[in-house]
């Protein structure tokens, strides 16, 4: 290979792991803070309760502060894709119609 010629690396297979690694690294320091809370309160309940509201205002945050106006943008945008695939219905429908009509003579 010349030194002017790029290998292509994967990409998927990396990022799969990297989310995989995230989700699974975020799965245990959750773990770890509801451990560590039920000590200090004794009770598992209750800090189950308090980690799982935090993390429920932290999304209600991320909802309103981004997403939300995405999600509005993708509602205005499906309109158009349903009246698309309407009127390719609507044409496979036509076609068919004509390739029977030639074949039921």
């Amino acid at each position: 290979m010349s030194p002017t010629e790029h290998r292509t690396r994967p990409v998927a297979g990396p990022l799969a792991l990297f989310a995989i690694t995230a989700a699974i690294a975020a799965a245990m320091f959750l773990t770890a803070v509801v451990l560590w809370l039920s000590e200090i309160l004794g009770s598992t309940v209750l800090a189950c309760i308090i980690v799982g509201g935090v993390f429920a205002i932290v999304a209600i945050i991320i909802y309103f502060a981004s997403v939300r106006t995405t999600i509005e943008r993708f509602r205005e945008n499906l309109d158009t894709v349903y009246e698309v695939s309407r009127l390719a219905k609507s044409g496979y429908e036509w076609i068919i119609a004509r390739i029977h009509a030639l074949f039921d003579n």
